[in-house]
């Protein structure tokens, strides 16, 4: 079955709060794969993944979230819709005087077992505008590669060139939290990573992710032999 993404993006910004509410995409259907980009400015005091009791932290390389050590960190949640509501309410630590966003997507056509099968993060702690994500190996046809970048950065910059299709590209005014994702279609097992061009030098973080489609890769094709006429003998 091949993977779409047939819904509106959702997004929230918010300041030192101890929660926020992020809205549903307007369509969705059981089965689909919901992905909640998190992200925070400032980081040390404000550390911490965001946290949903029905939603799942990635753990993307293992790590609940990915801090540059100065400004800025980020991680993944996702869950199977299953009777969804409008919104929901995810906790994360309040904080001093920090900023961040949060965007929820939803594709449909995903497994429902084993949805994000290969995944990878890093920060980048030296200020530039060229974010590389780590490389993964995807291992299914028509996969689907997701990519998303954030940072602390001034007001108005913006990202490019994540993937075919930028799904985001929104800030959080009063820190500048900036973030922003990206996917495209893998059509044959690859190792493959992005980049993301940040409009103004910075640190952040680049996370890459793949997406299995639902039944996975197809049988391999078997070539069939030519049919051969038996003679007879007289």
């Amino acid at each position: 079955m091949a993977i779409t993404y047939p819904l509106a993006v959702t997004t929230q910004t918010f300041g030192a709060v101890a929660s926020f509410v992020l809205a549903v995409p307007s369509g969705v259907q059981n089965g689909d794969l919901l992905i909640v980009h998190h992200t925070r400015a400032n980081t040390g005091a404000n550390a911490g993944a965001a946290s949903h009791a029905s939603w799942t932290n990635l753990n993307v390389g293992g790590a609940s979230v990915i801090d540059d050590g100065t400004d800025d960190q980020a991680c993944i949640l996702w869950r199977i819709a299953n009777n969804e509501p409008a919104d929901y309410t995810f906790s994360q630590n309040a904080g001093t005087g920090s900023g961040g966003t949060a965007a929820m997507l939803a594709y449909r056509g995903v497994d429902g077992t084993t949805p994000i099968p290969q995944h990878a993060g890093q920060a980048d702690t030296s200020a530039n505008t060229t974010f590389v994500t780590p490389e993964i190996t995807t291992t299914d046809v028509d996969a689907w590669v997701l990519a998303f970048f954030s940072t602390d950065e001034t007001a108005t910059q913006t990202w490019s060139g994540g993937g075919t299709n930028e799904r985001y590209d929104f800030e959080q005014a009063a820190t500048s939290q900036i973030a922003s994702g990206y996917d495209s279609v893998q059509a044959s097992p690859a190792t493959v990573s992005k980049t993301g061009t940040l409009s103004a030098s910075d640190t952040g973080v680049a996370i890459i992710l793949a997406l299995k489609p639902a039944g996975g890769s197809p049988p391999p094709t078997v070539a069939r032999l030519p049919t051969l006429a038996l003679m007879g003998v007289g």
